[in-house]
């Protein structure tokens, strides 16, 4: 199985999560090797026709891309690769000549595979070949639905649950398994519901709000399959985390203009990442002469301290075994 793009999910679900069926966001000159390429008896150029009498292959309407892996029918992975628009002839150069097969996967504007096409090829090295007779396709189905935590960096994990602490939140991400082994991120293709609202919410780019303690079920479904994962509201007072952060960071503050940081940590056993961290937190300024700071993370200015007069702000999480992780910011006035 194979990721597409993670690049682009990581830029998304940063940018705030706004997204929609990330796959593959390569463009045209991705990867692509041109005719200029063709110098030597090593590589060659293989032009593949589309639409044309001579080949049983049809086009799925929705097909916006074509993925090309060149294989030398030795090497389990593909020894040449590139992504193409679609076009009914699209000439490849720089194919190596020992690849001895292509596999030729198509794409949907929103980077969802389509199908997959198998094909025996020769290419004559410093020449140009034109395959003939391009086989049918294959449809690619969709095979498997895997909820993922909001952790970047461990999205190949799979929750069977998630837990979110009272008024705070805990993001998710619902990726689909295809049969041709993609694994591509949902986004707001999908849906999710929680079965009772007075325990959860979640909008449609898979965050959950906890608040009530109580347990209730997250219902993700996409392309007519559905899966279902308990999701426990607590007061916090169980969470262990090894990590934590505050956010806005660096926090400007000025006379009058008190800001309130918002404490986000990471679960030391499965990453799961949760944001608006309320219990178990406290909060202290280095310079109290200037600055103050309240229990819920409000910080404000002592009197009127001159412009660029700063302070760090340490913000610290007590974990159930009594253990702590911080995290600091800077604080100033503008």
């Amino acid at each position: 199985m194979r990721f597409r793009s993670i690049l682009a999910v990581l830029i998304l679900a940063i940018a705030g999560l706004g997204f929609t069926g990330c796959g593959s966001s390569s463009s045209s000159s991705e990867f692509v090797a041109t005719s200029s390429e063709i110098t030597g008896p090593g590589s060659g150029e293989l032009v593949f026709n589309f639409i044309t009498a001579q080949a049983p292959f049809v086009v799925d309407a929705d097909t916006t891309q074509l993925a090309f892996d060149f294989y030398n029918g030795v090497d389990p992975d593909p020894i040449f690769s590139t992504v193409r628009d679609f076009d009914s002839t699209i000439a490849i150069g720089g194919v190596p000549v020992a690849a001895s097969q292509v596999v030729i996967t198509g794409y949907d504007a929103n980077d969802f595979p389509l199908f997959n096409i198998s094909q025996t090829i020769t290419v004559v090295g410093g020449a140009t070949t034109t395959v003939e007779g391009i086989n049918s396709p294959v449809a690619v189905t969709l095979v498997d639905l895997r909820l993922a935590p909001g952790n970047l960096f461990q999205l190949d994990q799979e929750l069977t649950s998630v837990e979110v602490p009272l008024n705070a939140t805990a993001q998710v991400f619902l990726f689909a398994e295809f049969s041709n082994g993609d694994i591509v991120l949902v986004g707001d293709l999908a849906t999710y519901t929680i079965l009772d609202t007075n325990i959860a919410t979640v909008n449609s780019f898979g965050t959950i709000s906890g608040l009530t303690v109580g347990t209730t079920t997250l219902l993700a479904q996409y392309e007519g399959q559905t899966i279902n994962v308990p999701v426990v509201v607590n007061d916090g007072s169980l969470l262990t985390l090894s990590a934590i952060s505050v956010s806005p960071n660096p926090v400007a503050v000025s006379d009058g203009n008190p800001v309130t940081v918002v404490v986000s940590g990471t679960r030391a056993s499965d990453n799961q990442t949760f944001s608006g961290i309320t219990s178990n937190v406290t909060f202290s300024v280095g310079d109290q002469a200037n600055f103050a700071v309240s229990p819920a993370g409000e910080v404000s200015v002592v009197g009127t301290p001159a412009s660029g007069t700063n302070t760090i702000l340490t913000a610290t999480y007590t974990n159930p075994d009594s253990s702590t992780v911080s995290t600091t910011a800077s604080v100033e006035v503008p």
